[in-house]
């Protein structure tokens, strides 16, 4: 599974990363909010009318997702096997932490 950053992250700009699902109509997107010290999530479908719909996503409160374990495991419903990645945790906890996001990086889950 390909996992892309999207932008690049400093003490203002959010981390987020995408990753593809099984239905090549959805993907998911995950990543830190510095603002908000919290991590966030939202899967986005693509209908017929390529148009763009959300239809999941966590909510956005002030430290409401502060560990990605947690993201995580709530994701597992939607991506099994995901909350053992430890690829993915590692950068997650990297944005949290080191501000150090290099933009366009790919690599493999």
């Amino acid at each position: 599974m390909n996992i892309l950053q999207l932008e690049d992250l400093d003490y203002t700009k959010m981390s987020r990363y995408q990753i593809p699902m099984t239905d090549v109509s959805s993907s998911l997107y995950i990543g830190w909010d510095p603002t908000l010290k919290s991590y966030f999530a939202y899967i986005e479908r693509i209908d017929s009318f390529d148009e763009k719909e959300i239809v999941f996503r966590t909510e956005c409160r002030y430290k409401e997702i502060y560990d990605p374990l947690v993201l995580l495991r709530v994701l597992d419903t939607y991506i099994p096997k995901i909350s053992g990645n430890f690829k993915l945790i590692d950068k997650l906890l990297n944005d949290k932490y080191c501000n150090s996001c290099k933009d366009e990086e790919y690599f493999y889950i």
